[in-house]
């Protein structure tokens, strides 16, 4: 087996490096110098990106609706028959619903929590509104479009997986996944990783973490009792672990 890539199926682009939440469990809010990826450097690489056999874009970020002409890039992409996801806030996606609807497959939008919880982890006054209004509007240019949502657990929203998930019907998506908040990594914009105080202001203490437990064991049985499929249960493998090893230091 070689050592070196022979493809990328699937390719993560960053278009711009700004975003428009101040999440309690992320800093690239805080960078100040707004990159993005221009149309002209996306079309010096899409030869490699063909070389590459990429089949599937995601846009992350950042925010990629901030990006000042996104739709070009989109738009080279699709010419190549590439499949592009959109990972977004969501607060911006009713001002670009045409445009989403027509260059962008599927869109996965953060949700994480109900409304209350929502805003203040986001640190936006009316965030759940925007994105409401920007699921609303997007539908409404094609009913069926796929949106997911993805929620980050912490402590802020450890106790509401079940109001999640709620949220997440009653705004119309289609499914939800959770995943961890990164305490560790030198990613979201933190190169010297975040102090314990840092970790601890995000992260689950023991308590908590039976918290956590209890709403995933009435997540997962209140989707067995009506036999529905487990489409907003993606993944709680990572709690799971973190119980485990909770119960063995006790």
């Amino acid at each position: 087996m070689s050592p070196e890539i022979q493809a990328l199926p699937v390719l993560i682009v960053n278009p711009h490096s700004r975003c428009n939440c101040r999440c309690t469990m992320c800093d690239i809010w805080k960078t100040t110098d707004a990159l993005e990826i221009g149309a002209d450097e996306l079309r010096r690489q899409l030869a490699s990106i063909e070389q590459m056999e990429v089949e599937w874009v995601v846009l992350s970020g950042g925010e990629p609706l901030m990006h000042s002409d996104l739709f070009s890039l989109c738009r080279a992409l699709r010419e190549r028959g590439v499949r592009i996801t959109l990972l977004s806030t969501g607060l911006l996606i009713a001002r670009h619903a045409a445009a989403v609807a027509e260059f962008i497959d599927d869109v996965i939008v953060s949700l994480d929590g109900p409304a209350a919880v929502h805003d203040w982890i986001r640190g936006v006054p009316g965030a759940f509104e925007l994105l409401a209004a920007g699921i609303r509007t997007l539908r409404k240019q094609t009913s069926r479009y796929p949106i997911q949502g993805r929620s980050t657990v912490q402590r802020a929203n450890c106790a509401h997986l079940r109001d999640t998930v709620k949220a997440a019907r009653d705004l119309g998506l289609d499914s939800i996944s959770f995943l961890p908040a990164d305490l560790t990594s030198t990613a979201f914009n933190r190169p010297e990783g975040w102090d314990a105080a840092r970790q601890q202001h995000v992260g689950l203490n023991a308590e908590e973490l039976i918290q956590l437990q209890a709403e995933i064991e009435a997540i997962i049985a209140r989707v067995g009792e009506k036999k529905r499929p487990l489409d907003e249960v993606r993944d709680f493998s990572f709690a799971r672990q973190a119980m485990k090893e909770l119960e063995a230091g006790k």
